[in-house]
């Protein structure tokens, strides 16, 4: 059955539900919440990769997560969303066990830290990071096709096991909303990759909706991921997408 991941936004300015003033009892009551309504993993991530968001340093982004990370309790994998190999080195000594890097383990310290500590990797698709609407494959362009060949050359460049690796296609990093949707359309393809595919669909511009409309537009392709066979989906809402997959 199709995992939910739960996205644990420890940032003021996240594009759907940045919140600036929240502490940190807010936060573990959201991580709660999350399981209780049926997240297995925690994706903790403290910097903003929304169009224009203003990039952390290390020390900022670990400064933000460090105090959440000390205080969870919870049998739910914990997954790290960061570029930074030292905060997921910061972060293993509290439980973390997977490692997000949006940027797609491009640094090699990256690359060492996982095949060092063992830990599951997140590789995810992206042209640009933060995301960039200006920055997009050219319209004409076989996105599934480049996605997919752009994944097999980077599987192979981190000779970790297979088993270790989880791709992302990246919804919006990079592609058009027509690219978006071909992507999804297509996802068996990326079966072909042999590893888990997870898909961050979330609340993203691509559906084309108001804010308030996208959380029940996000569940409706989470339906089809999870009749597709997909692995994980990384979402806001987890009730709304924890029902559809348990009726799909």
């Amino acid at each position: 059955m199709t995992e939910i991941v739960a996205i644990i936004n420890i940032t003021p300015d996240s594009f759907s539900d940045g919140r600036k003033n929240a502490t940190t009892e807010d936060y573990l009551a959201l991580i709660q919440q999350a399981i209780e309504e049926g997240a297995t993993i925690l994706d903790i991530g403290a910097e903003s990769t929304r169009p224009g968001a203003t990039l952390l340093t290390q020390e900022e982004e670990w400064k933000r997560l460090k105090p959440i990370l000390q205080q969870i309790k919870s049998k739910a994998i914990l997954s790290i969303d960061t570029r930074y190999p030292q905060t997921f080195r910061d972060a293993i000594e509290y439980g973390a066990q997977w490692f997000n890097d949006i940027s797609g383990l491009q640094n090699v310290e990256s690359t060492k830290l996982a095949a060092e500590c063992k830990c599951d990797v997140v590789l995810m698709h992206s042209l640009t990071v933060p995301a960039d609407p200006k920055i997009t494959f050219s319209e004409g362009t076989n996105v599934v096709q480049a996605v997919l060949d752009w994944a097999e050359k980077r599987i192979a460049e981190l000779k970790l096991p297979k088993d270790k690796i989880i791709f992302d296609p990246g919804i919006g990093f990079g592609k058009t909303a027509a690219q978006c949707w071909e992507l999804i359309e297509n996802i068996a393809q990326f079966k072909t990759l042999g590893v888990r595919l997870m898909v961050g669909h979330s609340r993203k511009s691509f559906l084309g909706l108001p804010m308030e409309q996208r959380d029940a537009a996000t569940a409706e392709i989470t339906r089809k991921l999870a009749q597709a066979g997909v692995d994980y989906v990384r979402v806001h809402n987890v009730k709304a997408n924890h029902q559809v997959i348990i009726s799909a």
